[in-house]
């Protein structure tokens, strides 16, 4: 499993979460990609999309165009494939 979460943060400093908003957030499991992305900053819908940086790291990406940061069917998505990686315990 890889995940990378953009934020909004200021320039040279770390999220914060008090104030920083999620932008977009990738991940894969198992050569399967995922995007989910945050409306309120990303200005338009993006497409699912193939991305195979090298031969051996093949990967199909399905892209979550979600009105806000907060919006629950991309979340959800997330539960579940860390779950099935994770197995049971909490997240």
């Amino acid at each position: 499993m890889a995940y990378d979460i953009e934020t909004s943060k200021q320039p040279l400093k770390f999220p914060d979460q008090q104030t920083d908003q999620i932008m977009m957030i990738s991940y894969m499991i198992d050569g399967v990609g995922y995007l989910i992305t945050n409306r309120e900053i990303v200005s338009e819908d993006i497409e699912d999309f193939e991305y195979t940086p090298k031969d051996e790291y093949p990967g199909d990406f399905t892209i979550f165009n979600e009105p806000d940061e907060v919006s629950g069917s991309s979340a959800e998505v997330c539960r579940t494939n860390a779950k099935k990686y994770r197995g049971n315990r909490p997240l």
